[in-house]
């Protein structure tokens, strides 16, 4: 489950709406497989939507329509969640100034300005080189890196040895099992639960 949160890190750094589907499905049965029925269903009802309820141009839309890049670079994308939260973080900057005089002639004035004014305080901050990117400077690794390579290759990590074992993991599996039948009810009960909640009607 680790390599897949970091997969769809990656991907979401790269606005790869394509991968996070995929993703989606082995989370999917990640969650049913570990008993947390209700992120299981809203992965299946994601992809219930893209697959079969909403239009080519929708399902589209949703794939690929979930990022925002204001910062340029390749690896620079974010959630438009994550977005949406600092444009509400900024209209609750400009509306401590009203002091307690909230009414809808103001709340729309601000909703209508606060995002222009917010772009026009950082381009006013990048030309006066004031802007702090919160990323640092990595560290050098290199070494660190070259030891734990030779360590391993001492140890023979990826060579079969007889009565090898996890002392420290008794109890360590392999992967999550799956009832497939279990999976097929369920899946099959959840989609046309779907349907009937949007109003849509199943071709058999």
């Amino acid at each position: 489950m680790c390599m897949i949160a970091y997969e769809f890190t990656d991907a979401r750094k790269l606005g790869d709406g394509e991968r996070i589907m995929r993703l989606v499905k082995y989370m999917m049965l990640y969650f049913k497989a570990l008993g947390k029925p209700k992120y299981a269903y809203q992965c299946l009802r994601l992809l219930t939507q893209v697959k079969c309820f909403l239009t080519p141009r929708e399902a589209a839309n949703v794939t690929w329509n979930r990022f925002s890049n204001t910062k340029g670079g390749i690896d620079r994308n974010v959630e438009l969640d994550r977005e949406c939260e600092h444009s509400n973080l900024n209209f609750k900057i400009f509306a401590r100034g009203l002091h307690g005089q909230v009414n809808q002639n103001t709340v729309d004035r601000i909703s209508r300005s606060c995002q222009p004014i917010a772009r026009a305080l950082y381009y006013v901050d990048k030309q006066s080189a004031h802007l702090y990117s919160s990323k640092t400077k990595p560290a050098d690794q290199s070494e660190d890196v070259k030891k734990l390579i030779d360590q391993l290759q001492h140890e023979q990590l990826f060579s079969y040895q007889r009565g090898r074992y996890h002392k420290c993991f008794p109890g360590f599996t392999n992967g999550f099992k799956v009832d497939h039948e279990d999976l097929y009810v369920w899946m099959n009960k959840s989609v046309r639960n779907f349907s009937r909640l949007h109003q849509f009607s199943l071709k058999r």
